[in-house]
């Protein structure tokens, strides 16, 4: 065609139409709560982040699923230092060979879909590809999975334009130019896990004519294995769960994995959502406090999740307690979110996966082999994608498939939602009866004096377990997923306390019940408190385990009173009241003036002892 023509002008304009469309599709997003019409800005929202070539060994994958708080950070920054870019995807690899496909792999809810809205945004804005590519499609594969009609290759890609029935009179002509170069065409496939389309095709019933129809799935199958459009570039995002399934048609292609944000792109994001600094800082302070959130916040999804149940609070006045249960809240959000659409599937693929996360936290492990997750009737690739990573991994001379959560405390959750979640067909009255009458509560009970006598590990487990006999979040389960949950098990849980805490109710850092406060404020049951503390008088603390003053405080305050609470320091294993055998640490005394002055301001305590000497408060 002669430029400067007016054919050559007109295919310009459609050009320019389609950039400033493709804009406007692309510059807003909805959140998964908003209300008809509400959006926000894209670039308002979004944060960069970490991209890197799949290359993960077996003992990585399993330190970054168990790894929070510091460490997960250091892991996240030494991946981030080899990490990849959107503009560097189609750049020469360390052979010099440019790769045809870009296959962008990650966990449900990661960021595959807004990076991909991303790229549309950022090409039709001038920003990105611009020498590369003239033409990017998008293609949604949840939307070619409702064309029960033939299409041709033509027909997808006129549905991009603004007004697809304006271009009949030059269709063919603007679509003859654009094949003309199929180099200059960038195909983003969106979702190709979800695809349930029949896409395992001989070569012999695969399509190489663009202008004419076809079945849908032989027609994305002919894309996949360059028999359409064979010169054509593409960016395919998927779950794990898919990459046995598209490996086989790809050639010439690159895996790249989305990690998640970085610490600093987890605080962008706060302050992006937030649009007010000091509500930003109070949100960050309280997810930074405790690892697994801030750890979890590295999941766009739950990141997002995370700041509207803080913001919710935040608006209603709430204090931000230090608590598992904000995690507990935000989890069961997370699965709420992904039974919106098949409910009543998702419910049984929810009651296999809380099976599959206690099996494993029982056996101790967080890597799934294929029989494993047979075995509690998760054999389907659409339910596995939901809630697990699929990793592959060089054993000998094959390859093998190993299944995990998207990190070691959701997994900690869903066990303790499969304890929870037990029926009772009896009222139990006792932890001895309920132990002899209920399958059930024999696990519950080798979980919890397995935790006591030989498994710190299991403390956050626990944590969950005691998070969700909280009357609101039994009533959430119950409006969720319609699952009711008995008041048996609170009955459970509280003779344990019981039977776990003598009358002189002792802490000790290296012993079960240094976390006893923790348990007991997971709750926020003050009755459950009150019962669980009764007839313990008197309380001796070691200095060195001291609780964080919200959960100790919240305990005591909801206890009964005390006669006597000594506080002792320094590393002792002796008789706690034989004189003369501790020296007072004056540094970490000083450290618990004020939990001490709290403490004995808050609940009805008679006396406070130092070492064996009495204080009273204005002395401390």
């Amino acid at each position: 065609m002669q430029i400067g023509s007016p054919r050559f002008l007109i295919l310009c304009v459609l050009s320019l139409d389609y950039r400033s469309h493709i804009q406007r599709k692309f510059q807003t997003m909805k959140d998964a709560n908003s209300c008809p019409g509400q959006t926000v800005l894209l670039k308002k929202r979004y944060s960069e982040l970490i991209i890197i070539d799949c290359d993960w060994s077996k003992k990585e994958r399993a330190h970054k699923i168990k790894s929070t708080g510091q460490k997960h950070a250091e892991l996240m920054e030494r991946r981030a230092k080899s990490s990849t870019t959107v503009e560097m995807l189609f750049k020469p690899d360390k052979h010099g060979q440019i790769p045809e496909v870009v296959v962008l792999l990650g966990p449900a809810g990661i960021g595959k879909t807004m990076t991909a809205r991303k790229i549309m945004l950022d090409w039709a804005s001038g920003q990105l590809y611009q020498d590369m590519f003239d033409y990017v499609f998008y293609i949604h594969c949840r939307e070619m999975n409702l064309c029960t009609e033939e299409r041709s290759m033509v027909e997808i890609i006129l549905k991009q334009w603004p007004n697809e029935h304006a271009l009949k009179n030059v269709a063919q002509e603007l679509l003859t130019e654009i094949f003309r170069n199929p180099k200059k065409i960038l195909f983003l496939i969106d979702g190709f896990d979800e695809l349930s389309l029949f896409m395992d095709l001989p070569e012999g019933q695969l399509w190489s004519d663009p202008w004419k129809k076809q079945q849908v799935g032989i027609l994305l199958s002919s894309l996949f294995q360059k028999k359409v459009l064979f010169d054509c570039y593409m960016i395919i995002t998927t779950r794990p769960t898919a990459l046995m399934k598209i490996d086989r048609f790809l050639q010439y292609s690159r895996y790249v994995e989305i990690l998640g944000f970085s610490e600093k792109d987890r605080e962008e994001y706060f302050h992006k959502f937030f649009q007010n600094d000091d509500q930003a800082k109070q949100a960050l302070r309280h997810v930074k406090h405790n690892g697994a959130l801030f750890t979890m916040c590295s999941v766009p999804l739950v990141c997002w999740i995370m700041c509207t149940v803080l913001q919710q609070q935040l608006e209603r006045g709430k204090e931000l307690g230090q608590t598992w249960s904000t995690l507990a809240v935000v989890y069961m959000l997370y699965l709420k979110f992904h039974q919106r659409q098949r409910k009543q599937e998702i419910l049984r693929i929810i009651n296999g996966m809380c099976a599959l996360a206690a099996d494993g936290i029982r056996r101790q492990e967080i890597l799934f082999c294929e029989d494993m997750i047979r075995k509690h009737g998760l054999n389907k690739e659409d339910s596995l994608s939901l809630f697990l990573n699929e990793d592959i991994f060089k054993e000998g001379i094959e390859c093998v498939c190993a299944y995990s959560f998207i990190h070691l405390s959701f997994q900690e959750f869903l066990a303790a939602l499969h304890y929870v979640r037990a029926q009772f067909t009896v009222l139990v009255m006792t932890y001895k009866a309920l132990n002899e009458r209920s399958a059930w509560s024999k696990d519950v009970m080798t979980l919890l004096e397995s935790y006591s006598s030989s498994r710190p590990d299991l403390q956050v487990t626990v944590c969950f377990l005691f998070g969700l006999i909280n009357e609101e979040r039994m009533r959430g389960l119950k409006e969720m997923f319609g699952w009711t949950i008995s008041f048996a098990i609170k009955k459970f849980l509280l003779e344990w306390v019981k039977i776990l805490t003598p009358t002189i109710f002792q802490i000790y850092l290296t012993w079960e019940r240094s976390s006893l406060f923790q348990f007991l404020y997971e709750t926020q049951d003050e009755n459950f408190v009150k019962h669980a503390l009764q007839d313990r008088t008197i309380l001796l603390v070691r200095a060195s385990s001291l609780m964080e003053p919200i959960t100790t405080v919240y305990s005591l305050e909801h206890g009964p009173p005390l006669l006597r609470m000594v506080v002792i320091s320094g590393k002792h294993n002796g008789p706690l009241f034989t004189k003369g055998t501790l020296q007072c640490n004056h540094q970490r005394l000083n450290s618990l003036k004020g939990s001490i002055c709290y403490t004995s301001s808050c609940f009805n305590s008679r006396q406070l002892f130092i070492n064996n000497r009495r204080l009273h408060s204005s002395s401390v």
